[in-house]
């Protein structure tokens, strides 16, 4: 904060501290040169209490149980060592494979993977995204894809993303770096695309804005009829938008109605450089609550901005009916990692921070229709029941860990509902320790994530700075850092 403020290139951190007041839970920055700043973290206290206990289990423990700026460095750090233990590996490795006008080689491109894979267990697996900036070439872009899929690792994954849309009113985040739906269309179509690859999943990323809702319905409906031609495509959705919400329950209606293509959905909101610098440096006067206490010297507070999801998800509650009860902790996905491993996925670490966001997984059968999975189960029951098994150090699953899922899961079946067939049959899977038929159970799963913005006012070193993405920087196939969460 203070470097932008002073227009200064260095970072530094600064104490932080949480409150509730009036029910609502704040993040107050502290500065003796520029005062406090608020950052609304929650409307929904109870939630947020909730996230708070998940920080008592591995591998969020260390991290927030340090009482100073030093002591969470270094926990931040010792954490930063993928190799280190199971806790500690990332599930994303964000990758560019176009940069400064060309190509990335494919000795670099091999190096980069090589490299990355000796990060991890050779046991578990990542999600390799890749990004092809001002990749004009879609020959050779096919081609870098191919040669990343056929050098990763077995049960890995690969993530490409294109960009729709060139509009998006109050943000500069939209450029014509990034590589677009056009050109991703145009990759489809070619006769050796490497869209037909079992384990390479297009990433659809629109930045949507109030007033334009139902431009992006048509824009998402063109793009997913169009990959639809793909035999067995898996397409992922990622939604930016910005204040003042626009009016998302078209396009989230759509978008669960091809929960068979489209599998998962990814909300977050973002404010421009422009406005970052506004809300710290001019003291602009909509941004002070005066319903919060003054500092000190008797100056009104100001409000930086906000990292609630629970704004944006009430923004589209009544057109949806999906309500905040229907969504958990990110932290939650760690129960994935059995299911994953059960259906023949692979071994993956699902271990966002508990203040990541939050998700909610929809089950379509014959007898549901997109229904939120926290209304079948107690999710708060069965991770307090499993997170000890999962996240203390073992890694894969075996018969006894299995037999304790399904027994988790069949004691966290909420009053009045009986467990439908598809999370019983992956129980009863989990308990042979075999593996089904993967394409009928994951093809009635859709998940929805809702995730808060990573500028500088929405992100700390406790809450949010745990290892969850890797992202490389620099040359040389081994400059990776960590940026904040994400998922894609």
């Amino acid at each position: 904060m203070c470097s932008l403020v002073e227009n200064r290139g260095c970072f530094e951190w600064r104490e932080a501290q949480v409150v509730q007041f009036k029910g609502t839970v704040w993040l107050v920055i502290r500065c003796e040169r520029h005062g406090k700043r608020w950052t609304k973290l929650s409307s929904n206290p109870p939630e947020f209490h909730k996230c708070l206990k998940m920080t008592n289990y591995a591998p969020w423990k260390d991290i927030w149980s340090s009482s100073t700026v030093d002591a969470a460095l270094q926990a931040v750090a010792a954490a930063k060592q993928p190799s280190s233990g199971n806790n500690s590996r990332p599930l994303v490795i964000d990758l560019p494979i176009f940069k400064q006008g060309k190509f990335i080689s494919d000795v670099d491109l091999v190096s980069s993977i090589t490299h990355f894979g000796s990060l991890i267990n050779s046991e578990q697996q990542f999600v390799l995204k890749l990004s092809g900036k001002l990749a004009n070439n879609i020959e050779v872009l096919n081609q870098k894809v191919l040669l990343a899929d056929s050098s990763m690792p077995p049960l890995c994954s690969v993530l490409l993303e294109a960009h729709v849309g060139s509009d998006c009113v109050g943000l500069t985040l939209v450029s014509p770096t990034q590589l677009t739906f056009e050109r991703m269309i145009d990759l489809s179509r070619l006769p050796d695309s490497a869209l037909l690859q079992a384990r390479v999943y297009p990433v659809i990323t629109m930045f949507v804005s109030s007033g334009q809702e139902t431009e992006a319905v048509s824009q998402l409906k063109e793009c997913v009829e169009c990959l639809k031609d793909l035999s067995d495509m898996v397409v992922l959705v990622s939604l930016i938008v910005d204040h003042p919400f626009p009016d998302l329950g078209a396009i989230l209606t759509y978008l669960r109605s091809q929960s068979r293509i489209v599998r998962f959905v990814s909300l977050t909101w973002e404010r421009s450089t422009s406005q970052l610098f506004a809300n710290v440096a001019t003291g602009n006067s909509t941004l002070v609550a005066e319903e919060l206490p003054p500092d000190t010297e008797g100056k009104p507070a100001l409000v930086c901005g906000t990292a609630d999801v629970s704004e944006l998800i009430r923004s589209f509650e009544a057109a949806t009916g999906l309500t905040e009860s229907d969504f958990v902790s990110l932290a939650t996905g760690v129960l994935l990692e059995p299911f994953l491993e059960t259906l023949g996925h692979g071994t993956y670490c699902v271990r966002p921070s508990p203040f990541a966001g939050v998700a909610t997984c929809l089950i379509n059968t014959s007898s549901l229709h997109s229904v939120p999975v926290p209304r079948i189960l107690d999710l708060e029951k069965l991770f307090a029941r499993l997170a000890p098994v999962f996240v203390n150090g073992a890694q894969g699953f075996g018969i006894r860990q299995y037999a304790e899922v399904g027994l988790a899961v069949q004691d966290s079946v909420r009053d009045g509902y009986r467990l439908p067939d598809l999370i019983s049959k992956i129980a009863e899977q989990g308990n042979s320790g075999k593996a089904g038929k993967v394409s009928q159970i994951m093809q009635n799963m859709q998940f929805i994530l809702v995730q808060p913005p990573t500028d500088l006012f929405c992100v700390d070193l406790v809450s949010q700075c745990w290892p969850f993405v890797l992202t490389q920087q620099g040359p040389r196939p081994d400059a990776l850092v960590r940026p904040n969460m994400g998922f894609f």
